[in-house]
């Protein structure tokens, strides 16, 4: 009796790892066919911002992409002219420093409130007229070299000088060849770039760079989209194997770690981020992982992946009261609190913006970091998806990535209701699992600095800034269902279905007896 005891725990617990599995690596592969569908072969939702500015920042440090049409065996070539449309200028001043920057893109020609209280000074100068484009004589130079080397695509771009060949393989090197003979222009190498307003200049310096590294990544197999949204695609695989492990680390239960899981793999929002080559699913993983790491009580790598988070977009900061508050009751030296919780952090922080530094230099890249605060504390006008962040609580404005197939940046209601109706059972609950207040108070933390950030003039908000909050939310909501859901339950309820269903079958097979002996006494 007891080794048929051992023997059935021992099947029990392999069976869970084999459902553990069969969820994550199955949620994978689904999206990951969804990710490289045709359909969605070409830029959704803020791709169309974060793509470019990787590839243009590529581009700058000499790394050469490619995309090849399977169809055609033709490879990508964007063409675009060397001059910059300058819109005007910004000048920074800050702490008895001032940095003047060009801008290209229509900008609010504004200063936050809270940047002149913090000595920070935007003067924007615009100029009245930008520099004409001579692109359209260039396109003429450019077509008979095309015809002549068997181009097998063709787009003009209508808001920014530049054109997109794709040219047969064979005759790429020679295309490119001839093309560099003529004056003014300049060969960007893999996918076509979005129809928007001086792309082939943007570098997305309003958010810091790693978000960027990353897709980068994807970019150096090949520059189409699905490589460009697989980083993100895995990300949310370990995701969800840091939500299991962070929650089994708190309450040590396989039921709980199993609710949490479900609730991570099937979110709606993490589903569709992880499908677009965006800044946010990036966020998420980095503070899923700091998450893991402060429940473990690695304060050092918990600020490294603090920084790190903060590196990819600012909201990866706002979890850190909660690790100044842990480090704090901690009660480790001096010397070592400083380490974990301000000298790592900025090294995480620093350390990613190389790429960005290295390709436009140090001063202008700090100036655009600090003038980044006025773009994320100002209003940028009506969009009919912008939903502060109290919406987010039962999804009202879900944020559209695409339309057939519908991707919507959808936040899951139970989730984030449950997380509202925690705040008046936590205390107790936290008495029994004490590491509940690091997913619980990351959660708030976070959703904390949303709020004051629409307070500080920051009310574009959109649905997907939600996206961090999700692993955080699972974990809590697994550890608190645990305490309401015992496992005993599932189990008896499971054996009250067999018996159910044996029932069935029984009652089934008489039936076909009877049938079968109906029959046999006709024939008689």
């Amino acid at each position: 009796m007891k080794f048929s005891g051992i023997k059935m725990r021992g099947i029990k617990k392999k069976l869970y790892f084999a459902l553990v599995a069969l969820i994550i690596l199955g949620t994978f592969w689904y999206s990951y066919e969804k990710a490289s569908s045709t359909e969605l072969h070409d830029y959704i939702g803020d791709e169309v911002w974060y793509i470019p500015a990787a590839r243009n920042v590529l581009h700058r440090l000499g790394i050469e992409l490619h995309y090849v049409n399977k169809t055609t065996n033709s490879e990508g070539i964007n063409i675009v002219s060397t001059g910059t449309i300058i819109k005007g200028y910004v000048k920074v001043s800050v702490l008895g420093f001032e940095f003047k920057r060009s801008y290209t893109r229509n900008v609010n020609p504004q200063t936050p409130p809270l940047l002149s209280k913090l000595g920070i000074k935007l003067d924007f100068i615009p100029l009245n007229r930008t520099q004409a484009s001579d692109f359209d004589e260039i396109k003429f130079k450019l077509e008979p070299i095309a015809r002549k080397y068997n181009y097998t695509y063709y787009k003009p771009y209508s808001n920014f000088p530049g054109v997109y060949y794709e040219i047969p393989k064979e005759n790429i090197e020679s295309f490119i060849g001839e093309v560099k003979k003529i004056d003014g222009v300049e060969i960007v190498k893999g996918f076509r770039y979005p129809d928007k307003e001086n792309i082939q200049n943007y570098l997305n310096t309003e958010h810091p760079f790693l978000g960027k590294d990353i897709i980068m990544l994807g970019m150096l197999i090949e520059d189409k989209p699905i490589f460009w949204r697989l980083p993100g695609l895995i990300e949310h695989a370990i995701i969800n194997i840091l939500v299991l492990l962070a929650t089994y680390k708190i309450v040590r239960s396989y039921l709980a770690s199993f609710i949490a899981l479900v609730f991570s793999a099937f979110d709606p929002l993490l589903y569709a981020t992880s499908l677009t080559g965006m800044l946010d699913i990036h966020v998420a993983f980095l503070t899923t992982l700091f998450m893991y790491l402060l429940i473990s009580e690695k304060y050092n790598s918990s600020g490294i992946s603090i920084g790190l988070a903060a590196a990819t977009k600012l909201n990866g900061a706002f979890p850190y009261p909660i690790m100044l508050i842990k480090t704090l009751k901690s009660k480790i030296e001096l010397k070592k609190m400083f380490i974990s919780l301000f000298l790592l952090p900025v090294i995480g922080f620093l350390i990613p913006q190389i790429p960005i530094i290295a390709s436009i230099g140090f001063f202008p890249w700090f100036s655009d970091f600090v003038g980044s605060f006025g773009w994320h504390l100002s209003y940028k006008g009506s969009h009919p998806a912008n939903s502060p962040f109290w919406e987010w609580f039962i999804s009202l404005r879900p944020f559209a990535f695409h339309y057939n197939p519908n991707i919507f940046a959808a936040t899951d209601p139970i989730l984030m209701l449950s997380m509202a109706v925690f705040i008046f059972a936590i205390p107790y609950a936290a008495i029994r699992r004490k590491k509940l207040l690091i997913p619980f108070g990351i959660f708030w933390s976070t959703m904390a600095f949303y709020g004051l950030q629409w307070l500080l003039g920051g009310k574009t908000q959109f649905s997907f800034y939600a996206t961090p909050l999700v692993p955080a939310g699972a974990v809590t909501l697994g550890v608190m269902a645990y305490d309401i859901i015992k496992w005993e339950y599932f189990e008896n309820s499971l054996r009250m279905y067999w018996e159910w269903i044996k029932g069935i079958l029984i009652w089934l097979w008489d039936k076909i007896g009877s049938f079968r002996a109906f029959l046999r006494n006709l024939r008689g």
